[in-house]
């Protein structure tokens, strides 16, 4: 994650959704709802196309359709980080 961090601040850079390229591998969470009980669990797929501000990504034989805001390449901080350690605001 040091490709991460800022080298003016120190604190960490927001991933960027236009910097997410095709093919790229992504992190996202999916909600398994059941009769009794809900839960969800981190799914790594790879990017099939972009539509303005939602992403297709292929997962095996599953595809989904999830906002930028709701993945993160698969070598990025995840959002506690940012919560914990800081973001970046430099320019």
């Amino acid at each position: 994650m040091k490709n991460w961090k800022c080298e003016t601040c120190g604190r960490y850079i927001r991933v960027k959704p236009e910097k997410i390229e095709k093919n790229s591998k992504v992190v996202f969470r999916v909600c398994i709802n059941s009769r009794c009980h809900s839960k969800s669990k981190a799914v790594i797929g790879k990017v099939l196309e972009r539509k303005g501000d939602f992403f297709y990504i292929v997962c095996g034989v599953d595809f989904y359709y999830v906002n930028f805001k709701d993945l993160y390449p698969i070598n990025a901080p995840v959002e506690f980080i940012y919560n914990m350690f800081g973001e970046c605001y430099c320019d």
